[in-house]
């Protein structure tokens, strides 16, 4: 999925469930900064010498003039500590965790699955820790993954020919964007299926997996669904002891509506389609100002600055000026919680399940 539902589709379901609109914006803002968050490594102060935060990135941008894509993208470590426990998180084949794992192997487990078992669990364990000082932002994170893995279905965050993409058809794009896929990209992912997968208007598409298996996907009700879950597990944590309602009816058709005829391949134009409907009043919470996500997630106006005072995408200095502020501030609770959300997931989540992945030294 892209910004439009990351960030937009995220506000919505947050103001419709009840959370004030500066919980919202937090909800939302760390959904959509999993997929922004590039930058990592240990950064100091030149004023407290010997004061460190040592922060993690949650994807890769293959923009990055500062990283050699090509070796990440082949590293297995690599990969299973960014796009495995945020991007594609294992489906165990869509079994429960007392259904055991006789007959599986390893790749058969770590295909990401449609609002499996282990995903989940993966709320569940979020909604236990609401208590949290930084529970907002991994709501938002978990969030996140937890949409994923609609989008993400029938694809692994491992470089893999099981993720070989070919044969695409559809008949909602042009001529353009439907022929065939990328093989420069390795099959990492969904890369060889280009956006087909995070094009929430796609009423059915289909490709040919790396199995030589024909695949029909559809996007616009497989999004929907992905909604309402999560309206339901954002309920979950918001006011856990009662029972999950239903959207209302006329917010359920705006959300659906949306999905289907926002059209453009262009996801900044989809969200700005969203924040518009936002400022008109086209859901139940009434008509207000969106909030603003910056491009990217940098710059002026983004919780980085506001925590660092660089505008930089990509992190070419890392030393900057501390403040008291710093302890509390939106960037260090949102990179606090990607922390917590990972060593949970490659930890204790995954190892349940007996899918082993590693960190990095």
């Amino acid at each position: 999925m892209n910004i439009d539902f990351h960030h937009g589709v995220i506000y919505v379901l947050a103001r419709l469930t009840g959370f004030e609109p500066n919980h919202a914006n937090i909800i939302a803002y760390s959904s959509q900064y999993v997929d922004d968050a590039c930058n990592k490594g240990v950064i100091t102060f030149s004023n407290e010498p010997h004061a460190r935060y040592y922060r993690i990135n949650s994807s890769q941008n293959l923009n990055n003039p500062l990283e050699d894509v090509k070796t990440y993208t082949q590293d297995d470590v690599f990969n299973q500590h960014i796009w495995v426990p945020f991007h594609f998180l294992p489906g165990n084949a869509g079994r429960k965790l007392a259904e055991g794992d006789e007959g599986l192997t390893f790749l058969d487990k770590i295909i990401c699955k449609p609002n499996s078992p282990v995903a989940q669990d993966l709320v569940a364990e979020c909604l236990k820790r609401k208590d949290d000082k930084y529970s907002l932002y991994r709501l938002g994170i978990t969030m996140h993954v937890y949409a994923d893995t609609w989008a993400h279905q029938g694809f692994a965050g491992i470089n893999d020919p099981m993720n070989d993409v070919t044969d695409i058809n559809t008949n909602n794009l042009d001529d353009l964007l439907t022929n065939a896929t990328n093989k420069a990209l390795p099959p990492l992912g969904h890369g060889r299926a280009l956006h087909f997968p995070d094009y929430p208007f796609l009423e059915k598409w289909s490709y040919t997996n790396g199995s030589g298996q024909q695949v029909t996907r559809k996007n616009h009700s497989e999004f929907l669904d992905a909604a309402i879950n999560i309206f339901r597990a954002l309920q979950l944590f918001l006011k856990p002891n009662e029972q999950p309602r239903d959207l209302l009816p006329q917010d359920l058709s705006q959300i659906s509506l949306m999905l289907s005829a926002t059209t453009s391949p262009n996801e900044n134009e989809r969200h700005q389609a969203w924040l518009n409907d936002i400022r008109n009043g086209a859901f139940s919470f009434g008509p207000e100002e969106p909030p603003f996500y910056p491009p990217n997630g940098k710059g002026i106006g983004s919780w980085k600055y506001a925590a660092l005072k660089t505008a930089d995408i990509w992190d070419t200095c890392f030393e900057f000026t501390f403040d008291k502020s710093f302890l509390t501030c939106d960037w260090k609770m949102f990179h606090d919680a990607l922390q917590a959300h990972r060593f949970y997931v490659l930890h204790d989540l995954l190892p349940q399940y007996g899918i082993l992945c590693c960190l990095p030294d």
